[in-house]
């Protein structure tokens, strides 16, 4: 079986970013299929899972609803070995008496999965997902079981291709569905291409990560629909904060992230201190909770994921105790985690 590593083939990845269904809600489609699974298996769990480079995204998931949305790292997860597998299919009877499994811990903790059985789905020729079913006790799995899973396997695999020739779909799968704003997999889309376009022609990339300081509290104390009219508001002043050729996405509740492409650190500074600005009013009339912004700049051959996970760093740093002028943390932070 081959390693981990090799799900970072770039042609399979870019199939992911083509289907734009990484991090979007969930779809009665991809969730029947889920249901139909577990009723041919008999499992207790079933679900519709798609595979990056880093983690399988739950597409749709039935027998465990709270995991829907989730992911699981690679390092631990059965579906990534089911894409990894020489036919893309992966039987375990029984994960306690296979030494590969005996001690992972999905199987000691978690769901305590005693058996597994999965099937890749592919698009145009790429393992980008898979159809699996498990429960907490061992059984052997039947052939009638096992063909189908495939049979609805490839019913997944024609509901990709579907999606892959509804323009419409895609913009809604890429969008966020609260604020209009790009989500996670339209982001990564334009930070690879931001990043590729570095390497051709120079330039620099910039990256924001903004996340909006003690926003539990505002959920608390004056609702989730106060709360989400706040994010919106933030989505509105930094649409109207970047230039033309920038783009915000907002990638969970309260995080926010900004790719700036052919970027010169004194634009970068420019964004940073007007996104650093705060002019929002709660309804109470009490000022709307402020955002901590980490800057970066890419650097050498830095990926999307690790540019991304810097930026994230430099965000934390600045949610530290402010003895300096907001303007003044943004540089220095701008400056620190460019070196």
């Amino acid at each position: 079986m081959a390693t981990v590593s090799s799900l970072n083939d770039p042609r399979r990845l870019r199939e992911l970013r083509v289907l734009a269904i990484l991090d979007t809600p969930p779809e009665s489609d991809f969730g029947d299929l889920a249901s139909l699974a577990a009723a041919v298996c008999r499992s207790q769990v079933a679900a519709v899972n798609f595979v990056d480079d880093e983690r399988h995204f739950t597409k749709a998931i039935v027998g465990k609803p709270e995991a829907e949305g989730g992911s699981v790292p690679n390092e631990l997860s059965f579906c990534a070995l089911t894409v990894l597998s020489e036919d893309g299919v992966l039987v375990i009877p029984d994960t306690h008496a296979d030494e590969r499994f005996s001690e992972h811990p999905l199987v000691t903790g978690g769901p305590q999965v005693g058996f597994y059985t999965g099937v890749a789905i592919t698009s145009r020729g790429q393992r980008v997902g898979v159809l699996c079913a498990f429960g907490s006790e061992p059984r052997e799995v039947t052939e009638a079981e096992s063909t189908a899973l495939v049979t609805l396997a490839r019913q997944a695999e024609g509901n990709l291709e579907l999606r892959r020739r509804n323009p419409e779909l895609r913009q809604l799968t890429v969008t966020d569905p609260l604020t209009g704003l790009a989500n996670r997999t339209l982001l990564f889309d334009h930070l690879e291409s931001a990043l590729a376009a570095r390497e051709r022609a120079g330039g620099e990339v910039g990256v924001l990560f903004c996340d909006v300081d003690d926003f539990k509290a505002v959920n608390d104390r004056h609702g989730h629909q106060i709360g989400d009219l706040v994010l919106r508001d933030i989505a509105d002043d930094l649409r109207a904060t970047v230039r033309a050729v920038d783009t915000v996405a907002r990638i969970a509740g309260d995080e926010f992230v900004i790719v700036c492409p052919d970027v010169t650190e004194s634009q970068l500074t420019e964004i940073v201190e007007r996104t650093a600005r705060n002019e929002r009013l709660l309804p109470d009339g009490s000022p709307a909770p402020r955002l901590s912004v980490g800057a970066v700049i890419a650097t050498g051959d830095e990926n999307a994921a690790s540019l991304l996970r810097r930026s994230d760093l430099a965000m934390y740093a600045e949610k530290t105790p402010r003895t300096r002028s907001a303007a003044e943390t943004k540089l220095a932070a701008i400056a620190a985690s460019s070196r």
